[in-house]
């Protein structure tokens, strides 16, 4: 991400954007196109060598992270690099703006990307300069296409305000490239992740009314104890269709969650998180995970797996660092939902 105007904010407000950094070529970074399989191979720390110095730092000097690594971790580095020769990381890039800094983005259309909207967003306003790169793995890649215009909520541009970001699930854009470069690299499709808990509450409320409805029926008669039976039998049919789609449903929370983006510390690399968790549904649409995340993620994808298909469900936005009595408790990250994504097809007419 550019650190700009609306970042400085959020800093200031004590929030620990997933922001970009340039320096992948520092000292302790998983730069190395073998890094996270679990074989030190940086030669300074007896490795067998195919690895350039300080570019292999989690299989040399192990995955656990702390408080001062910067980022979101659980407890540890899950991450893993992803081939991005094949779909769908193959639609996953990275978004390099002219002004410097950098986030991540997917191609949801041939020529559209969906990324975070803090990305975006410059002391001057928008800042739409730069170019959008993927697939470097594929056979035919990398494709590049310039960014032209992007889209996102106009109240983030009219008074940048962090507390929206931590609070409204408005922490998305859409940017539209002058080539259509997914149609090589390939699209994913975006689906609204529901929170079915709320309606089992409402399924336990219903069987509650059935059953109290039949006990009032058993203690009249004639044409109001006909009218509280069929209301029961009623109520109890509407409650076996409810039950099916909701009760017997899927739980979004047991299925696994998988995220992948350009973290600064990863170089040309695309590294994300497999099999994380969805660990919360806020009011506003966002979506708490645990997947790790670190500087340059911003505006990746959250996908789920839909049998054959892969989907976004998610953009990453930010996570908090939360205190408690002194003791630094567990990040939490957050992702912004698309219950308010736009058509792109309504917002670039031409």
């Amino acid at each position: 991400m550019a650190l700009r105007g609306l970042c400085v904010l959020i800093a200031a407000a004590a929030l620990i954007l997933i922001s970009a950094a340039p320096a992948s070529s520092q000292p302790g970074v998983d730069t190395c196109p073998t890094a996270f399989n679990d074989i030190c191979e940086d030669p300074t720390r007896g490795g067998a060598g195919f690895c350039p110095a300080g570019t292999d730092r989690a299989d040399c000097s192990g995955r656990r992270r702390t408080a001062s690594d910067p980022g979101a971790f659980f407890g540890r580095d899950d991450r893993v690099l992803f081939d991005t020769a094949g779909h769908p990381w193959s639609a996953i890039g990275q978004l390099q703006f002219a002004g410097g800094g950098a986030c991540s983005g997917s191609l949801i259309a041939p020529d559209i990307v969906l990324t975070a909207a803090h990305c975006l967003i410059g002391p001057d306003g928008l800042a739409v300069e730069g170019r959008f790169i993927t697939a470097r793995g594929h056979p035919r890649g990398p494709f590049e296409a310039q960014m032209i215009e992007a889209h996102l909520i106009d109240s983030l541009l009219a008074e940048p305000d962090p507390d929206i970001l931590l609070q409204e699930n408005v922490d998305w854009a859409l940017v539209r490239l002058d080539q259509p470069i997914g149609a090589e690299a390939g699209v994913l499709r975006v689906e609204v992740l529901r929170d079915n808990r709320p309606l089992r509450r409402d399924f336990i409320s219903a069987i509650a009314l059935v059953v109290i409805t039949a006990i009032a029926a058993a203690a009249v008669s004639g044409r109001t104890r006909l009218v509280l039976l069929l209301l029961a039998g009623a109520g109890a049919l509407a409650l076996t269709v409810f039950a099916v789609r909701t009760t017997l449903g899927a739980d979004p929370r047991r299925e696994p969650l998988h995220q992948a983006g350009y973290s600064w510390d990863t170089g040309a690399n695309l590294s994300g998180t497999s099999g994380c968790r969805l660990l919360e549904f806020r009011p506003s649409g966002l979506i708490g995970h645990d997947c790790d995340t670190v500087d340059g993620d911003s505006g990746s994808p959250l996908l789920v797996r839909r049998g054959g298909d892969w989907v976004i469900v998610g953009v990453i936005s930010h996570s908090r660092r939360f205190w408690s009595g002194g003791e630094e408790t567990r990040d939490r990250a957050y992702a912004a939902s698309a219950a308010r994504l736009p058509d792109p097809d309504a917002v670039f007419t031409d």
